[in-house]
């Protein structure tokens, strides 16, 4: 198979890393808040910098940063918690005015949080994680759990009395505030949502596929319920032993009156999905789920009226958002658009072979060379690098026009490409200038100097500005200049001294001297 073309290669290398470098930067799009201006308020910290190459953070997922939180619940009007994504634990002491984030135990998912008074609480998450606090969450400590699926809801009758509920119909229980967890015997193998007890013998689940349990035992056993509609129920909340609602997908509300024996469908009048139930009493009740929806009841759920909520106040809680590409990806993005830019220019600037391989161009590199100049070309070249060769020296190509002369110059040029700087001059475009000498120069200044971002330029500027800097008449100079500046540092310092001996009115100042002028621990004695 035919390889690509040398100059189609310069193109094709930097295309793809430019492509690479295109869709890695699109992965690292980030929702960042903004300031009043629009801009990204952190986007220049460099923190913000590192952090997607450390993280790999996806537009997804910061946004699940700025703000996932699964549950909250309160004891009082005064005292509440919330937990979400990669562990976070909130709390307030005084109604949410102001928010704590204490250290938690774990970095994964937590789904759900309850809290039985003011000291004493869990959370519950993914991998069947379970924690517990008992001093206000101050401090959580891991509590043993018997499963590793997700576990989703968790609430608990008392201090002692709890239970959790996850995936694969999984039910956990407790009897001494979680020290030991067992699993309990469930009838369902789908994933249960919500869990709610009134006391320690009463409960209820619900979730997936409509699934309604019901216990009397403290869920020594559990006996399915019968619900009248087949859709997701994502939350349950009972006032009683008899009053019970539960709340799911399109809007689907149901009701019972009886401990779950009979259920009814209620009408919502949404079809958004309801996430949560919540009752005070067997008649005042609120429901709340996505789109921002909220409705209420005051008859049991006879009828339930929308609450309506101006959509802004969802924005006024957080920062305003903006999706920004990670910094260091957008710089890369920069260099590589540079790169390719220069190279695809160079493609169609430079001469190469027309179709089927045929040009009158000179050729520069050997593998181009099927005339075999090549072997001359070497020999002029160790001529060159030779260091008993004594320049100046002139050596003269010639031959007729159109045989190579100006192949053998770009030949020669690419043998000695690692070991010299060339300057290439084509002395035919001035013939008849009369400026010739100063196009030599022009071309020496523009050719004959390392690359700018290369270390070989570091080292040329550097030599060159000891050699400019440090000749011998401007050495001199510079010597009589630190003599001078000495001598006057040290006339100033001991007027400095003998001002501050008079002014402490003593009649002897002990001060220690430079450790590099004087041995150590050596002092100066001003009187």
């Amino acid at each position: 198979m035919s390889k690509a073309p040398r100059s189609l290669q310069n193109i094709l290398i930097p295309l793809v890393f430019f492509l690479a470098v295109f869709g890695w930067s699109w992965s690292q799009l980030s929702e960042r808040p903004v300031n009043a201006d629009g801009w990204a308020s952190d986007w220049l910290d460099p923190k913000v910098w590192l952090k997607p190459l450390a993280n790999h953070e996806s537009l997804g997922q910061a946004a699940v940063n700025l703000g996932a939180l699964r549950s909250v619940t309160f004891t009082d009007n005064q005292h509440g918690w919330a937990v979400g994504y990669d562990g976070v634990i909130l709390a307030t002491t005084d109604g949410g005015g102001h928010w704590q984030a204490p250290t938690s135990p774990v970095n994964t998912w937590l789904n759900s949080v309850h809290f039985t008074d003011a000291q004493h609480g869990w959370a519950v998450g993914g991998d069947g994680i379970i924690i517990a606090t008992s001093d206000g969450g101050l401090h959580w400590q891991a509590q043993t759990s018997p499963v590793e699926d997700r576990l989703i809801s968790v609430h608990f009758a008392d201090a002692q009395h709890g239970w959790a509920v996850g995936w694969n119909g999984v039910i956990l229980a407790t009897t001494d505030g979680g020290e030991h967890w067992q699993a309990q015997t469930s009838p369902v193998n789908s994933s249960i949502d919500s869990i709610h007890f009134i006391d320690a013998q009463h409960g209820w689940a619900v979730g997936q596929n409509a699934v309604i349990i019901a216990t009397t035992d403290g869920g020594g056993h559990w006996q399915s319920q019968t619900s009248p509609d087949t859709t997701y129920l994502s939350s349950v909340h009972f006032t009683d032993t008899q009053h019970g609602w539960a709340v799911g997908v399109n809007g689907v509300i149901l009701a019972t009156t009886d401990g779950g024996g009979h259920w009814q469908v209620q009408t919502s009048s949404v079809e958004d999905r309801l996430i949560s139930v919540h009752f005070t009493d067997a008649q005042h009740g609120w429901a709340v789920g996505s789109d921002g929806v909220i409705i209420a009841t005051t008859d049991g759920g006879t009828n339930w009226q929308i609450i309506p909520i101006d959509p802004s106040l969802f924005g006024q809680s957080r920062p305003k958002l903006a999706t920004y590409p990670s910094p260091a990806a957008l710089l890369l993005l920069f260099f590589s658009t540079l790169l390719l830019a220069r190279n695809i220019y160079r493609y169609y600037a430079e001469p190469r072979s027309l179709q089927g391989g045929i040009s009158d161009a000179p050729i520069e590199r050997a593998e181009h060379d099927c005339l075999g100049r090549i072997e001359l070309v070497k020999t002029l070249a160790d001529l060159i690098r030779n260091r008993d060769t004594v320049p100046p020296l002139a050596i003269a190509i010639t031959a007729p026009w159109g045989s190579g002369k100006s192949s053998m110059l770009g030949l020669l040029r690419d043998e000695l490409k690692d070991e010299v700087f060339t300057v290439y001059l084509n002395a035919w475009h001035y013939r008849d200038d009369g400026q010739l000498l100063a196009a030599l120069m022009e071309h020496i200044r523009d050719q004959a100097l390392p690359p700018a971002f290369s270390w070989d330029n570091i080292v040329f500027r550097s030599r060159l500005l000891g050699i400019r800097w440090f000749s011998k008449t401007k050495l001199s100079v510079i010597g009589v200049l630190v003599l001078g500046l000495i001598i006057a540092w040290f006339y100033g310092l001991q007027h400095n001294w003998q001002f501050l001996s008079i002014w402490l009115k003593t009649q002897q100042l002990t001060l220690p001297m430079p450790t590099w002028l004087s041995p150590k621990d050596s002092t100066l004695l001003v009187s």
